[in-house]
């Protein structure tokens, strides 16, 4: 009687065991699926990458040659030197930004990202490689020289920017800074600004100094800071080995002397963070 209850268990066993390995794929473990986005880059050989062509001294365009120039289209052309593909650009409407990179119509982005928590969750993000700051500009002859002093006043803001969440937390500090008017670039919020449509405008520093230097505009910078800034490379999410290879190019970059000289390029000294 033992025998045959051993040789029913054995049974058993070998059938569970058979049956399992034969087991059709839908109800096997899942696998997690393997990252090909650098292997991708490679093959096509270009990294195609978005941005808008209207954001001096990051990336915009010559005015006699219509040539894209700036400090993102040099840091871009720097890494793909490295990694030996082609450097392609796709000028992109900011607003579709999160879509062209979840479509992979694009392979990131290098054009003034900023990071935020928010972002992160949607995006894969790589270290910063700029620190800046986000302030708010008025006319030269504006009465308002603090944050306080805009109050209820309009403030333009680029759409679908981080601006906007910006000036919201802001608010809750300095009070006022409620009245806000969206425009479909900096550029466009500025020329509001000097037809009076609107009593600041917000973003970056670096952009507005370049502007104050580069065109001689009548603008001031109101002092207080609405808050420090971090530049990062946003990819889909998920493509952790395309990202990790950048971060690697980043580094050598910052190592032989490339990133300093580009920086003082466009900006007079260095302010990249890479391997600082």
């Amino acid at each position: 009687m033992k025998k045959i209850f051993k040789f029913f268990v054995l049974i058993t066993i070998l059938f569970v065991i058979f049956t399992s390995s034969c087991a059709p794929r839908a109800i096997r473990k899942h696998k997690s699926k393997k990252d090909t986005s650098l292997a991708r880059i490679m093959v096509k050989n270009e990294l195609l990458v978005g941005m808008e062509d209207n954001f001096p001294p990051f990336a915009f365009r010559d005015e006699i040659t219509g040539e894209l120039k700036g400090f993102d289209i040099d840091l871009t052309k720097a890494i793909c030197n490295i990694l030996d593909v082609k450097a392609a650009f796709k000028i992109i409407d900011w607003s579709q930004k999160d879509y062209l990179i979840t479509t992979r119509a694009i392979d990131c982005i290098i054009n003034g990202f900023s990071y935020s928590s928010s972002r992160a969750a949607s995006f894969t993000l790589s270290e910063p490689y700029i620190r800046t700051a986000q302030v708010l500009v008025v006319m030269k002859d504006s009465p308002c020289n603090a944050i306080e002093d805009i109050g209820a006043k309009p403030i333009g803001v680029q759409t679908a920017s981080s601006m906007i969440s910006t000036i919201r937390t802001a608010a809750r500090k300095y009070g006022g800074l409620s009245m806000l008017q969206t425009f479909s670039s900096t550029d466009d919020a500025l020329s509001a600004l000097e037809n009076d449509d609107i009593e600041a405008v917000a973003s970056d520093v670096l952009v507005i100094n370049n502007i104050m230097k580069t065109e001689h505009k009548p603008y001031k910078i109101i002092p207080q800071a609405l808050d420090a800034d971090e530049y990062v490379i946003a990819f889909k999410k998920g493509d952790i080995a395309l990202k990790n290879k950048i971060e690697k190019v980043l580094l050598i970059l910052a190592e032989d002397g490339t990133l300093e000289a580009i920086s003082k390029k466009w900006f007079g000294s260095n302010i990249t963070v890479i391997g600082r």
